[in-house]
């Protein structure tokens, strides 16, 4: 029998329902940041893998025994399981025998998105039959420069 002072113990339904609320609101915001973070860690492995497209361009570049002309092209790659298009423009240069590549990197179906860039310079070697390897430095015996030896 239960008599008139007696007193339940334990919480209220509304005390149960303000910490389920507390409680969802909590995790709520863990998930969110959750879900930030692996945004940003797609982000980024997409943004590494572009640059890396792009270095590759530009030493491929480097490396063709032919001097690249001025000029637009445009390519797809694949990299990482990606499907990368890159557009590669060499430009002239104020010296004659330097060429700027500027390489842009987007995924192959939104050109518009370009996640990375990178420049870079292909240039011929200069042939020298006269005269110092650098000026102000005479040459020595057998046409060495001074302070260097063979």
């Amino acid at each position: 029998m239960v008599t008139k002072h007696q007193r339940y113990s334990g919480f209220t339904l509304i005390e149960v329902l303000v910490a389920m609320a507390i409680v969802a609101l909590g995790l709520t915001a863990v998930f969110m940041q959750v879900n930030q973070m692996l945004a940003s860690s797609i982000y980024l492995q997409q943004k590494t893998l572009a640059t890396w497209v792009a270095v590759d361009r530009i030493t491929e570049i480097r490396l063709q025994a032919e001097y690249p002309k001025p000029g637009q092209t445009k390519d797809e790659i694949e990299m990482g399981g990606i499907r990368w298009g890159y557009r590669v423009t060499v430009a002239e240069t104020p010296a004659d025998n330097l060429r700027r590549i500027d390489v842009a990197v987007f995924p192959a179906d939104n050109p518009d998105s370009i996640l990375a860039t990178a420049s870079g310079f292909r240039g011929v070697a200069i042939q020298r039959d006269t005269g110092p390897v650098m000026p102000g430095v005479g040459t020595g015996q057998g046409g060495i420069p001074n302070g260097l030896t063979q």
